[in-house]
C-alpha cells in the first residue's frame, strides 16, 4: 500500500490521489479489479476481482476488512446494502450472491439464465435487486424469496441506475 499526499495542482482535471493498492485482486487464478464501489457512509469500498473474489476494505485505514470467494468467474457488479453489512456480488457464472460482511458467511446466491452484466439494489423496506443479462433479460427480484417477482424485457442492457434512498 502506498499513501500519497499532496495535492493534484489544481486545473486539468486533476485531483489529489488518496491512496494506491498495487495487485489488490491478485489471485492464483487471475488478476485485476473488475467491479467497485464506495458505501454510502464512504467508509468502506467493495471491489470484486477477475478470479471470482470480492473484497472488502476500509478506506480509512486502507486495510482489507473481509475477503469472500464463491464465484467460478469474473465479478462484474456489486453492491452495499443500505445496512452496510451485508454486500451483494454479481458475475459472469450466472449468479449473484448475497454476503453478511461481519461474518464473511454467504447468505444466499440465485442463479441465472446467463452471465450478469449489471445489478441496482433497492434496499428501503425490503430489498430488491434488478439484474441485466447477456441474454438481454432484465429481472426484478426480492432477496426475502428466492425467486423473480418481475418480468422479462427483451433489449440489451449495458448498466443499470437507481435511486437510494
Amino acid at each position: 500500500l502506498t499513501a500519497i499526499g499532496g495535492s493534484g495542482g489544481g486545473g486539468g482535471g486533476q485531483a489529489p490521489l488518496l491512496w494506491v493498492l498495487p495487485n489488490a485482486h491478485k489471485t492464483t487464478q487471475a488478476t485485476g479489479v473488475t467491479a467497485l464501489k464506495a458505501s454510502a457512509s464512504c467508509q468502506l469500498l467493495l471491489t470484486g476481482g477477475k478470479g471470482g473474489e470480492g473484497r472488502v476494505w476500509d478506506l480509512r485505514t486502507c486495510e482489507l476488512i473481509k475477503s469472500f470467494l464463491f464465484h467460478s468467474a469474473p465479478i462484474t457488479d456489486v453492491s452495499f446494502l443500505n445496512d452496510e453489512a451485508h454486500v451483494l456480488l454479481a458475475s459472469e457464472d450466472r449468479c449473484f450472491s448475497l454476503w453478511e460482511l461481519s461474518t464473511g458467511n454467504c447468505i444466499d446466491s440465485w442463479r441465472l439464465s446467463a452471465a450478469i452484466r449489471a445489478m441496482d439494489l433497492n434496499s428501503v423496506g425490503t430489498t430488491t435487486v434488478a439484474t441485466a443479462t447477456a441474454d438481454r433479460k432484465l429481472q426484478l427480484w426480492n432477496l426475502g424469496v428466492k425467486g423473480r417477482v418481475g418480468g422479462d424485457r427483451i433489449g440489451a442492457v449495458s448498466g443499470l441506475a437507481g435511486g437510494r434512498g
